[in-house]
């Protein structure tokens, strides 16, 4: 039951927790225009009446709802920052994979080389095999779901910690012009959760590396005998 639960929670808590940032950074910077209970007319009176008559706990629960579907609009993808980054600096190596799994990648992209003939690429293979790393996590999802457990753990903290670090840092910079400069040394808390965000996501693509290789899920690139490298994405 808790196994069943945990991949809902780790859904539910980035969307949640920007959610939280982002109408925190509103209320600090436009809270005075807010009216009290007492100054509140119209509308906005009628929502203090629904209030006090649904309860506390349903006030806490449509305001939950509201800051994960706020947080939903706008959480970020680390994966799609990580590909973002890369095109902003083409030579850099790829934030994708760790050194490790960047090197395992490069040797089985180096298998196909006899299957594909002396037209092989190996950079197009290469990046054949990342196009289907989000294939290989469906895989896993149908035949063996402790893998892709162990993947969703890694690449839901990637998410969260890179959008806590991303909407962290116009927090530091609301609350450092709204009260003390000093607020700014958060940045650095940003950036260490910026660093260990991709650090996840790194880990969490080497497990579907490692899941290609050790075979427990077969390349639809490498079964097809390597035709898919031979054109670059």
């Amino acid at each position: 039951m808790l196994t069943s639960l945990l991949p809902g929670f780790r859904h539910f808590r980035t969307p949640f927790a920007v959610g939280v940032l982002c109408a925190f950074q509103v209320w600090m910077l436009f809270g005075d225009w807010i009216p009290t209970r007492n100054e509140a007319q119209g509308f906005i009176k009628r929502l203090y009446a629904l209030g006090e008559l649904a309860g506390r706990p349903a006030v806490a629960a449509v305001v939950a709802f509201a800051l994960y579907l706020l947080g939903d609009l706008v959480k970020l993808s680390a994966t799609q920052v990580a590909r973002t980054l890369n095109n902003l600096k083409p030579g850099m190596r790829t934030a994708l994979l760790g050194r490790d799994s960047y090197r395992d990648l490069h040797l089985y992209a180096e298998s196909l080389r006899g299957r594909a003939g002396e037209a092989f690429d190996l950079m197009a293979a290469m990046s054949a095999v990342m196009r289907e790393l989000p294939e290989v996590r469906m895989r896993l999802i149908a035949e063996h779901l402790e893998v892709y457990l162990e993947h969703d753990r890694l690449d839901s903290e990637a998410d969260f910690r890179v959008n806590l670090a991303a909407y962290s840092i116009t927090l530091w910079v609301t609350v450092a012009v709204l009260c003390s400069p000093w607020f700014l040394f958060g940045l650095a808390a940003s950036a260490l959760l910026y660093l260990n965000g991709f650090r996840a996501l790194r880990e969490a693509n080497g497990v579907l590396m490692q899941s290609l290789i050790s075979g427990i899920v077969e390349s639809r690139v490498y079964a097809e005998g390597g035709h898919h490298p031979h054109s670059h994405p």
